[in-house]
């Protein structure tokens, strides 16, 4: 059998049994194919895993938000909270007084249905109220 000779960039192939040879690019390629499909696997783990980390923030933010809601001592928005202030301030600073020096002045008022909760802020003194959650 005659050699076959193959020039590639500089470098010679030398092909003495085309058999052996087709046999080698065989199994190079099924390394290859192999190779491949442990990294796609790889890559798909660590696909997941980026996806466990944002569904963690994610989750540790909805904890936060809850632990945040808690600790207002009920179940209220962060925007009814902000709202209820704001309503605070206005009455105070048009209704000044020296009642309620640790917090009294106002209370709050929770009617449970069976659709929702009620909110209400009221004010001891002017009896003004704030109605913050309406059942919708």
């Amino acid at each position: 059998m005659e050699e076959l000779q193959l020039k590639k960039d500089g470098a010679i192939w030398i092909l003495d049994n085309i058999e052996n040879n087709l046999q080698q690019i065989y199994n190079h390629f099924r390394s290859l194919k192999s190779e491949n499909e442990r990294l796609r696997k790889e890559l798909e783990r660590l696909r997941s895993e980026s996806y466990k980390d944002e569904e963690l923030t994610r989750m540790k933010s909805d904890y936060d938000q809850m632990k945040a809601d808690y600790f207002r001592g009920f179940p209220i928005s962060k925007e009814k909270e902000d709202k209820i202030k704001l309503w605070q301030e206005e009455i105070i600073n048009n209704y000044p007084s020296d009642v309620g020096t640790i917090g009294g002045r106002f209370h709050y008022e929770f009617i449970p249905t069976g659709i929702g909760t009620i909110g209400t802020i009221v004010d001891s003194i002017t009896k003004e109220k704030l109605t913050f959650q309406e059942i919708s």
